[in-house]
């Protein structure tokens, strides 16, 4: 399998940072805890839309497919987004697995779960694959909407 690359690699790589300025955003982030996307947009005027795009490539390298019914989902990861950002952005929050949140969306979705908890999350993440359907069967049933069903077929 082919180690993934670190989102600095792929901003150089595509030619929006340098090395330098990674050294710069590396050093910062150690002294704040802040995420390395939002460096690289406050520190250099990376374009959001640049990091949503290169994190989310980085991001397709690296995500594995997962089945939902599988995976544990706690409390803490769960209140890191509203009902609505769940809902609306097909991204549901996992664990926290050390300083990482884990969250889940749909392959077609990583662009929009990358953004989405670049705005809403402090912390570094990173994304699991699962299928559409029970992804929104579990964001209803995780964070208490009503009318979503889904036959229990496609739930195993």
């Amino acid at each position: 399998m082919m180690q993934a690359r670190k989102i600095g690699e792929v901003l150089v790589e595509a030619g929006f940072l340098s090395a330098e300025n990674v050294r710069a955003i590396l050093e910062r982030q150690q002294r704040t805890g802040q995420v390395f996307g939002k460096l690289a947009e406050e520190m250099f005027n990376v374009a959001e839309s640049t990091v949503v795009s290169c994190i989310a490539a980085r991001l397709r390298e690296q995500c594995r497919h997962v089945n939902l019914a599988h995976e544990s989902i706690e409390p803490d990861a769960v209140a890191m987004l509203s009902p609505s950002q769940a809902w609306d952005h097909m991204v549901l929050p996992l664990r926290i697995d050390g300083e990482e949140l884990v969250a889940a969306t749909t392959p077609a979705g990583v662009d929009d779960a990358v953004a989405t908890l670049q705005h809403a999350v402090d912390r570094p993440f990173r994304l699991v694959l699962v299928e559409a359907r029970p992804l929104e069967q579990f964001i209803a049933e995780t964070y208490g909407f009503e009318g979503v069903h889904l036959p229990e077929t496609a739930a195993a």
